[in-house]
């Protein structure tokens, strides 16, 4: 009796051993199972990720080669002018068709200057944008190049902008010169025929007012033959005030003749008429005295 029972405790301790190991074994397999599974989800996930993230750099090029294609780009004309200055041609920006420029993707700011300080000109009114811009946008550089040169303002490129001046009297940035009379400087090229005839019209003009305005009349030189020429012309001493205050207004080479008026109204002298429209518009009651 007591052998059949050890047996049958034996016999149950093999079982239960032989359960243990299949059970093992099968936490094992499974968890084999389970860990090559969770491998395969996390290199499938990958290269879905990876074939995702390469589609979107197809996309995002695509995209950016649109945009560099596309002339008519998003950008921004600033239109500068001073409130102060009644003489100005202000109309030029205050009175421009926003809606003509809306439709080429141009957004115009008028930016009125009149007592600010920090503005990127030496003079208004003016236009003004980056020259970035008026490469991505076919239409701003149609505005500056042909309408607003076909209407008489200056287009200059300098550094990375574009500005195009109005015609007639421009308002230099700063306070004016105070004085008993009108300060009336004139600045000409030695070497060019425009000049001096510019210069001839501005004295010529003035001439009748020498007792009630301050003329000041200033050679500039390009290089030594014209330095020698302006010495000649005007003396040293007026020369070296002249070239100082040609590069402390910023004037551009290209312009023949122009006249600064109390340090702050700047206009071309190059016709007659051009010098009688400016100062007059400044100082009418000088002009009553012309005329009578």
């Amino acid at each position: 009796m007591t052998e059949k029972l050890e047996k049958k405790v034996t016999n149950l301790t093999y079982a239960v051993a032989g359960i243990t190991v299949i059970l093992a074994l099968l936490v094992v397999y499974f968890f084999t199972q389970f860990n090559a599974l969770d491998t395969r989800v996390d290199q499938e996930l990958f290269n879905q990720n990876t074939q995702l993230a390469g589609r979107l750099t197809s996309i995002e090029s695509k995209v950016a080669e649109l945009e560099y294609l596309n002339p008519y780009q998003e950008v921004t004309l600033y239109a500068f002018y001073d409130s102060s200055c009644t003489a100005c041609n202000n109309e030029f920006v205050t009175n421009m068709n926003t809606a003509a420029l809306s439709k080429n993707n141009i957004q115009l700011q008028k930016v009125d200057v009149a007592g600010q300080e920090g503005v990127p000109l030496e003079r208004v009114p003016a236009f003004y944008s980056l020259q970035a811009d008026a490469i991505n946008n076919q239409g701003l550089a149609n505005f500056f190049n042909n309408e607003l040169a076909g209407a008489g303002f200056s287009v200059e490129y300098a550094g990375d902008a574009v500005v195009a001046f109005a015609p007639g009297i421009t308002s230099r940035i700063g306070a004016a010169c105070e004085g008993e009379k009108p300060l009336v400087q004139v600045f000409y090229l030695s070497d060019s025929m425009l000049g001096s005839q510019a210069m001839a019209n501005a004295k010529s003009f003035f001439s009748p007012l020498n007792e009630s305005v301050d003329f000041q009349q200033y050679c500039i030189a390009l290089n030594e033959t014209d330095e020698s020429k302006c010495i000649a012309d005007i003396g040293s001493e007026a020369f070296e005030e002249g070239m100082e205050l040609y590069e402390t207004y910023s004037i551009g080479s290209e312009d023949y003749a122009r006249s600064i008026v109390d340090c702050k109204y700047e206009f071309s002298v190059l016709d007659y008429s051009d010098v009688q429209a400016a100062f007059c518009s400044l100082y009418p009651e000088y002009c009553e005295e012309l005329i009578e």
